[in-house]
């Protein structure tokens, strides 16, 4: 694979042509969430595929059911149970005609749209529960407020990136031998960072982050700072104390297990904060997931990709599309039935170039045009 400057595109005159279709075919907007480029219109081709549809509107189903056992006797819940039959009876038929229709329920529910007529504010935790009818409690219910459940998810959770080995701790975060031995009373907070078993998950990059109030009112939101150490016998990790700011003082105490309900509240404050860090900020979802994503969908369509397999012929930006109807709900058996053909040294009909030749050996060679083993 070979990409070019624009300047130095030995095929200037078709790079042209497809750089003009793809400004067409994605045309982005810079005001609905600024300062990101979201794209206005997705082409019919980069759409997801009904076998896709199909899997997530049996999500919504249930969702929607959920919801009319919420609803009771509202105006709402006739118009949901219409709707619930009517998606019903589209996935029994799995008709593909009935795709539109999918696409319009499973948008609607992506919307999230408020109780209105017999909603209010849960007040305890309990009242959180209740709402989960049709859907279920998740099996995380039983651990919520173990401290060790707590920990766990600072590395198997969406975010493991945050978390730190350091070994000793700035003025930011005045943790002294008291609070440590709270949870570790046989340990010292200056042998852990000593022998490598000190944490920090610091989430000094929301301190800044001015919350807004979309779509239900005014949002808050802390940049705290969370110590963690591993037990010396058993090597579990476990939370040592949490401050809800970046600046010590009183609006920013230090907290420990010892704190009770507060050591719960902060403990939420730092849930929060992971949760928001996990999607605007530079750590794993944003390094893979958004970058790939975005290389696999403009890569498919770049003029600046020239290069093909030197064995099926095909470019790079063809294998690029094949693997995402590939990840959109293709059969894996289809998609290898189209392997590489060692006959075919360019795509049939095809006026692109193929650039195949290496500074080693002449050839470049896709991954599904590799031999395996056996």
């Amino acid at each position: 694979m070979t990409a070019f400057l624009p300047h130095e595109d030995p095929h200037a005159q078709w790079r042209e042509r497809r750089l003009r279709r793809a400004r067409r075919r994605y045309r982005f907007c810079h005001t609905h969430v600024s300062p990101l480029a979201i794209i206005r219109r997705v082409p019919p081709r980069e759409r997801f595929a009904f076998g896709w549809l199909i899997q997530a509107a049996r999500h919504v189903r249930v969702v929607i059911r959920n919801r009319l056992m919420l609803e009771g006797d509202s105006r709402s819940a006739i118009r949901m149970e219409k709707d619930y039959k009517a998606l019903t009876g589209i996935l029994r038929s799995r008709a593909g005609y009935f795709a539109g229709a999918l696409r319009h329920f499973v948008y609607e529910a992506l919307l999230f749209k408020p109780r209105v007529e017999t909603a209010r504010r849960p007040e305890v935790l309990e009242e959180y529960a209740a709402l989960f009818r049709a859907i279920g409690l998740p099996p995380v219910r039983d651990d919520l407020h173990d401290d060790r459940t707590f920990a766990w998810l600072r590395v198997a959770g969406p975010n493991p990136l945050t978390l730190h080995r350091v070994t000793i701790l700035d003025d930011r975060f005045p943790v002294s031998d008291s609070d440590f031995r709270v949870t570790l009373p046989s340990d010292s907070l200056a042998a852990a960072g000593a022998e490598g078993r000190l944490y920090l998950a610091d989430f000094a990059a929301l301190a800044d982050v001015e919350p807004g109030d979309f779509p239900h009112g005014r949002k808050y939101l802390y940049a705290p700072l969370a110590l963690f150490a591993v037990e010396r016998h058993s090597r579990q990790l476990v939370p040592v104390a949490i401050q809800c700011g970046q600046v010590p003082g009183p609006e920013a105490p230090i907290f420990t297990p010892a704190d009770g309900y507060n050591w719960l509240i902060a403990k939420t404050i730092v849930e929060i904060a992971d949760a928001n860090c996990t999607r605007p900020s530079p750590t794993w979802p944003a390094r893979i997931c958004s970058w790939s994503r975005l290389w696999c969908r403009r890569t498919g369509n770049s003029p600046a990709i020239t290069r093909s397999c030197g064995s099926c012929g095909r470019t790079f930006a063809e294998r690029l599309r094949s693997t995402r109807r590939l990840g959109a709900g293709s059969s894996p058996m289809a998609e290898r039935s189209t392997a590489c053909s060692p006959a075919r040294s360019t795509r049939r009909g095809s006026s692109r170039p193929t650039a195949c030749a290496s500074s080693s050996s002449g050839l470049v060679i896709c991954q599904r045009c590799l031999p395996r083993p056996g």
